[in-house]
């Protein structure tokens, strides 16, 4: 359990594109606000926001795109 939220691990390497659209919301600030408002706008009250793993590289994402 040490390692899951570390960049690179395995645990992180099995969440494929689908796994991460089915239970996250990530992506650009633009995207994952327009998502955060449609699931407030459904009722939804309590989120859990979490940042990068540790180890991942500061202001990037896992492709090494810009994060705006």
């Amino acid at each position: 359990m040490r390692s899951h939220f570390k960049h690179g691990s395995p645990q992180g390497q099995a969440a494929t594109t689908e796994v991460l659209d089915a239970f996250s919301i990530a992506g650009p600030a633009d995207y994952c606000l327009e998502r955060l408002g449609q699931l407030y706008d459904m009722g939804v009250r309590r989120f859990q926001l979490m940042g990068p793993g540790v180890g991942a590289r500061p202001h990037s994402s896992q492709t090494g795109a810009p994060v705006s």
